[in-house]
C-alpha cells in the first residue's frame, strides 16, 4: 500500500512540473505575442491653438464669439470703446489744422512779399536809368534799395518759420496715424480661420492690450502627440508615415494614416498618465504625427503610433 501511494505522489509530481512548464510556455508565448502587437507609441489627440488678446484698452462694448463657432479669416468679432481715442484724435486733429492754416498763412506772405519784390526791382531799374539823364536824384535810388533789402529781409524771416511750422505738423501727422491705428484696433477682427475653442470674456468686461479673448485652432489639421525612447528616436525622420490607431464609438479601433511632422530634438521626462513601449525608459522624446480628421478626432482623445506600417 506505501509503494502504491508513493509511486502515486511521484506521478502526480511529475504531471504537475509538467502543467507548469506548458503554463509557463503558454504564457511566455502570449508575451511574445503581445509585445509584437504593442503600439511602438502612446499619446493625445491636439491642435496648434492660436490665442486671441486684445490690442486696445477699454470696455469691451461689442463681443460675438461663442465656443464651437467657425470663423473666417479678418471677419470682425467685436469691437472695444474707443470714445476717448476719438476725442483725442478731434483734439489732435484741431491743431493739425492750425498748424496747416499757419503754413499757408506763411507761404501766402512769401508769394506776397516776392511781388512786391518783383514790383520795387522794375522801380528801380527805372530809377537808375533816369539817374542817368539827371532825371532822378540819388535819395530815389537809396529809397527803392532799402525797400528791396528790406522785402528780402521780411522773405527770409519768413521763410525760416516754415521749417519749425512743417517740423510741428510732421508731428501732429504722425500722432493722428497713430490714433487712427490705435482705433483700428478698438474693431477686433479675427486673424485666422478655425473653430473657436474657448471663450475667455464676456461683453462689458474690461480689456487691456494683451488680454487673452478666445483661443482658436483649425481642427482639420490635428496632431497626435507621443513619446518614444532614445533607441526609437533615432529611426524616425520628418515625413515618415506611420499608422495611428484609435478608439471607436463601438469599442473596436481604427487605424489611419499619419505622418511625422515633428521630432523634439530635447529629451524629457516622461509625463504622467502616458505610456511608452519600454516602461523602464525615463526619458522620453515628443513627436507628433499629423493624420486627416473627418470630424471624428476630437483633442484629447488618446492615440498609439506603430512605426514601419
Amino acid at each position: 500500500m506505501k509503494t502504491y501511494i508513493k509511486d502515486m505522489n511521484s506521478k502526480l509530481i511529475q504531471a504537475g512540473k509538467l502543467g507548469f512548464m506548458l503554463l509557463a510556455t503558454f504564457f511566455a508565448l502570449s508575451s511574445c505575442k503581445n509585445d509584437d502587437d504593442a503600439s511602438d507609441a502612446y499619446g493625445n489627440f491636439d491642435v496648434d491653438e492660436t490665442v486671441i488678446s486684445a490690442e486696445s484698452a477699454g470696455e469691451l462694448l461689442a463681443f460675438t464669439v461663442h465656443e464651437g463657432q467657425v470663423l473666417k479669416a479678418r471677419q470682425v468679432v467685436g469691437a472695444i470703446d474707443s470714445t476717448d481715442l476719438l476725442l483725442s484724435r478731434a483734439e489732435i486733429e484741431s491743431n493739425r489744422q492750425s498748424a496747416r492754416a499757419k503754413l499757408t498763412s506763411i507761404n501766402a506772405e512769401i508769394q506776397v512779399l516776392n511781388t512786391q519784390l518783383k514790383t520795387v526791382e522794375v522801380e528801380y531799374k527805372r530809377v537808375l536809368k533816369l539817374l542817368k539823364s539827371d532825371a532822378a536824384t540819388e535819395k530815389q535810388k537809396d529809397d527803392i534799395e532799402g525797400s528791396i533789402e528790406l522785402i528780402k529781409s521780411k522773405i527770409t524771416a519768413a521763410n525760416a518759420q516754415k521749417p519749425a511750422v512743417q517740423a510741428q505738423l510732421d508731428v501732429i501727422e504722425a500722432n493722428v496715424a497713430k490714433i487712427n491705428n490705435q482705433l483700428s484696433k478698438c474693431t477686433i477682427v479675427n486673424p485666422v480661420e478655425g473653430t473657436v475653442l474657448t471663450k475667455l470674456v464676456e461683453p462689458h468686461e474690461l480689456v487691456a492690450p494683451g488680454k487673452p479673448l478666445y483661443k482658436i485652432a483649425n481642427i482639420n489639421n490635428v496632431y497626435l502627440k507621443a513619446y518614444v525612447t532614445g533607441t526609437q528616436v533615432s529611426g524616425l525622420k520628418i515625413g515618415q508615415s506611420v499608422s495611428v490607431i484609435l478608439d471607436q464609438p463601438d469599442g473596436g479601433l481604427r487605424t489611419i494614416k499619419g505622418t511625422i511632422r515633428w521630432i523634439s530634438d530635447q529629451a524629457e521626462f516622461t509625463p504622467k498618465m502616458i505610456q511608452t513601449r519600454d516602461e523602464r525608459t525615463s526619458l522620453v522624446y515628443a513627436i507628433k504625427v499629423a493624420v486627416p480628421n473627418d470630424g471624428t478626432v476630437k483633442i484629447g482623445m488618446p492615440g498609439e503610433v506603430k512605426f514601419g506600417e
